[in-house]
């Protein structure tokens, strides 16, 4: 959800959320796929936490992962190839990250641990594998030529992305060979865990690096628009200032939302009246009265008879 909201911000000419972005967002083949995804995702936490049918939430995971690899860069530049390694790399991302997530919320004083340790860590070399592989492949098509790796923004950031992967490895190996083996003894689960949020924190910095990358491949792929940039004023947030009562921050927002500025102003007053909140309400009032610019206006001017 947070996501669909930046994004449309994003994309908004005048940075707003009015029924005009909206609609045209919903027209377009970009803007479809993120409504959708979101919906897929929504859908999953929905069968994961409300009716617990955990099949179902994978169906709906897996169908938003599936969408998400058809938008950005891999929908631009050959597509029959990296759409599918890019299904392929978010599916392992998942898997990897799911697997440490599931490990850490185990109770540790019981001996499932060990044998839950076991599985994350088949799933997680398996998953390496493919991240690698579908990562390579990605890279190969985004830069062109591998000397690019040394000589372009894409590639230095590509290179940290594998600098991370390798520091991913040395955990999964050092938890594989050096941990797990003595999981059994007074400790050693508690270390374990320590080191298993470590290994979250970094996958979750190298995911940061992956979204890094996809907003390097855009900048480089989206050709630079010279026209200034014009921003409507009647889509813009103002204070209201022929229809202003004290400082014209409801009429302004009824404005904008296309409303009636009496309910605007009712709601307003209903909810900083409300037990509490009047103090709050206030407040509110008045950072939306220094945040909101005002309407611009041209003072009257008197009235001249000719002579």
């Amino acid at each position: 959800m947070l996501h669909l909201f930046v994004w449309t911000l994003a994309v908004s000419p005048d940075r707003s959320l009015g029924g005009e972005q909206l609609s045209a967002m919903l027209v377009s083949r970009v803007g479809r796929i993120e409504v959708a995804r979101t919906a897929l995702a929504v859908l999953g936490c929905w069968a994961l936490v409300l009716v617990r049918r955990d099949r179902l939430a994978l169906l709906f995971a897996a169908a938003a992962m599936a969408v998400s690899s058809a938008t950005g860069h891999s929908a631009a530049i050959h597509p029959a190839w990296t759409i599918p390694m890019r299904a392929l790399h978010l599916v392992a991302i998942a898997v990897w990250l799911g697997g440490l997530l599931w490990l850490l919320s185990l109770d540790r004083s019981g001996v499932a641990v060990g044998v839950e340790a076991q599985r994350v860590s088949s799933a997680a070399m398996f998953a390496v594998i493919a991240v690698t592989f579908s990562g390579i492949v990605q890279t190969k098509f985004f830069i062109g030529e591998w000397a690019d790796l040394v000589r372009s923004t894409y590639g230095y950031v590509a290179l940290l992305k594998l600098a991370g992967l390798g520091v991913l490895v040395l955990f999964g190996a050092y938890h594989r060979y050096r941990v797990m083996p003595r999981l059994a003894e007074a400790g050693v689960v508690d270390d374990f865990a320590r080191s298993l949020r470590k290994e979250v924190l970094v996958i979750s910095v190298v995911i940061l690096i992956g979204g890094l990358l996809a907003y390097i491949a855009a900048w480089l792929l989206m050709p630079v628009s010279l026209a200034p940039a014009v921003e409507p004023l009647s889509r813009r947030v103002v204070r209201s200032y022929a229809d202003r009562k004290i400082a014209g921050v409801c009429a302004g927002l009824a404005r904008y939302f296309d409303l009636d500025v009496t309910a605007v102003r009712l709601i307003w007053v209903v909810l900083s009246i409300y037990p509490g909140a009047i103090i709050l309400g206030v407040i509110a009032y008045a950072i939306a009265w220094f945040i909101i610019p005002a309407e611009p206006h041209l003072p009257m001017q008197p009235a001249t008879q000719p002579l």
